[in-house]
């Protein structure tokens, strides 16, 4: 299937949706939106300065609300208009954001509501009253499927990396991720979900950056945890398997003195304080 413009996907979303849709970099750059025009009601809000100060604020905070959990944020602005965002990545990295709004939930008080929050930015209500039929109204769950169907198109974008980042960083968010999960069961096919990306596309650019495999590091720290925590704590042998990311004791007994040619028990013996 022929890759798809990003523009084109904005499109069909909308004409989907309703929602006007947009995407930003990780910076909160807009990167590009459709349709390009803001409808009336907004056009006439933001000719207000104050007015456009609260809508980049209120997107500010609604792209660090998605940042913090990772999942599709849906809210309403400082006039009343329901919007959403999405974070997108790149190899696991945060690349961006997805955004969609400009409509109303419901007719009443939506709308008017929207014209009364509004009204303090510009002294022509009827004007405004006019520009807010402009507004498109959904059903609360048509917005929460709206916001569902945008949640999977960021995944789609995240996944086939529309919004490129610098790669150089993968291996090291990789490793981060290790070392704060050394004391979980970590497979590949998990570190694939959590960082976007293809089991190929994942080991070829660890091994490039890293010089070895993502499983060959991972016992390696695992390793050296463990003798860390035999050396300078007095936690059981089993304690310390299970820290290290090993339920079954005598696996890491095994593994243990396969790297290092001695067993776990025999390497605290011989670190052990000497008696006067």
């Amino acid at each position: 299937m022929k890759e798809m413009k990003l523009t084109d996907i904005l499109k069909e979303l909308h004409t989907v949706s309703g929602f006007r849709m947009s995407l930003y970099d990780a910076s909160g750059n807009q990167v590009c939106v459709y349709p390009r025009e803001l409808n009336p009601f907004c056009t006439m809000v933001q000719k207000n300065r104050e007015a456009l100060g609260q809508c980049r604020t209120f997107d500010s905070e609604a792209f660090e609300r998605a940042r913090e959990t990772g999942t599709v944020y849906i809210y309403k602005c400082h006039c009343g208009l329901c919007e959403a965002v999405a974070p997108l990545y790149d190899f696991g990295i945060l690349s961006g954001f997805l955004m969609m709004g400009q409509v109303t939930d419901t007719v009443r008080p939506g709308r008017g509501e929207a014209v009364r929050l509004a009204s303090r930015y510009t002294g022509d209500g009827e004007m405004l009253k006019r520009a807010a039929q402009s507004i498109p109204v959904k059903s609360e769950e048509q917005i929460r499927s709206c916001a569902a169907i945008m949640e999977l198109c960021a995944a789609y974008l995240s996944l086939s990396n529309y919004i490129r980042t610098d790669r150089k960083n993968l291996a090291d968010h990789v490793c981060m991720y290790l070392e704060q999960h050394m004391g979980e069961e970590i497979t590949l096919d998990l570190l694939c979900r959590e960082f976007y990306c293809s089991r190929a596309a994942l080991t070829t650019a660890f091994r490039k950056s890293s010089g070895t495999s993502i499983m060959e590091y991972l016992t390696s720290r695992r390793m050296e945890r463990g003798m860390e925590l035999l050396r300078r704590t007095d936690r059981k042998v089993g304690e310390v398997a299970v820290a290290c990311g090993f339920p079954d004791q005598n696996y890491f007994c095994k593994r243990f003195k396969q790297y290092y040619g001695i067993s776990p028990s025999r390497m605290r013996e011989c670190n052990a304080p000497k008696g006067l």
